[in-house]
């Protein structure tokens, strides 16, 4: 019996570690998607500073042409020094928006290099999502507007696959923001997105006891 129980415990042990593994990898990959994105949103931002002059009908087309969406983002958008909205690919030319109360906004102001916000909601849309951000500068240096990608969490783009992609037969991937109220990033049920969550011994909301030889991560 006792080398019965040592065998089970043994196995749970190695099933634990495979998915601890695999885990971190795919932490891993999201942060180099992450940090590619920021490298697309960068290329962008040099080839549209020397055309800030022109109209943003004309701005939104070259960055449409610039951006594979929703493959990079489902959205991008530019906001001037002062916050108003000058494009998005999201939003119908004319409408008139603010983004200066936004997190990321003021991340770049104070002189950030990139910048991601926390969980937010679409100001057209109400849809949750997250901005990642970038400056653009002036031959001098100085800001002359941000450059914004949004991936929309009810939308389709990497986040939301990870969100559906099963480990093992039963288990799934969740992702909770960091910060003084954590909240559900992703969810395989979208209606938890936006949620409140545990920051540490989150396990994808599940509130009963896994099966011996099923362990959530």
């Amino acid at each position: 019996a006792t080398i019965q129980i040592g065998a089970k415990l043994g196995y749970k042990t190695l099933q634990q570690t495979q998915q601890d593994t695999l885990v971190k990898m795919v932490a891993e990959q999201l942060d180099e998607k992450l940090q590619g994105r920021a490298a697309v949103l960068r290329r962008v931002a040099r080839q549209l500073s020397p055309m800030l002059s022109a109209k943003p009908a004309e701005l939104r087309r070259a960055v449409e042409g610039l951006v594979e969406m929703p493959e990079a983002f489902n959205a991008v958008f530019l906001a001037a020094p002062d916050g108003h909205l000058v494009f998005s690919t999201a939003v119908p030319d004319g409408v008139r928006l603010r983004v200066d109360d936004r997190d990321y906004f003021r991340d770049i102001q104070q002189g950030q290099a990139f910048a991601v916000s926390d969980l937010i909601q679409g100001k057209q849309t109400n849809a949750p999502g997250v901005v990642l951000a970038v400056p653009l500068h002036g031959p001098g240096g100085e800001l002359r507007g941000v450059l914004g990608g949004v991936l929309n969490l009810a939308d389709s783009n990497f986040l939301r696959e990870l969100a559906h992609s099963r480990v093992g037969t039963t288990g799934s991937f969740c992702l909770v923001s960091a910060g003084t109220n954590p909240r559900y990033a992703m969810h395989p049920d979208v209606a938890r997105v936006l949620s409140p969550a545990r920051a540490l011994g989150e396990a994808c909301g599940a509130d009963h006891a896994p099966a011996f030889l099923e362990i959530l991560t």
